[in-house]
């Protein structure tokens, strides 16, 4: 067994490094949260109808889909 049998895939950073990926995880979360909220907002209007009429919904969700994941992955 060599020494690099037991690599642990870990990387050592600066403390400054690490505010920095800090900051960006919370501008990141606070981006994701004002692009979810609108939708919450708007699906809780009118709670005394039965159905919610939403045209052409499946483009507009999956397009919503892609622009999370694009945000998330970055």
């Amino acid at each position: 067994m060599s020494s690099n049998d037991y690599n642990f895939n870990f990387d050592l950073v600066s403390e400054k490094e690490l505010k920095k990926n800090e900051e960006l995880a919370h501008q990141k979360l606070i981006q994701l949260r004002e692009m979810i909220m609108p939708l919450l907002y708007n699906l809780s209007k009118d709670p005394d109808k039965t159905y919610i009429y939403w045209e052409n919904r499946v483009p507009q969700v999956l397009d919503f889909i892609d622009k999370i994941n694009k945000h998330v992955d970055e």
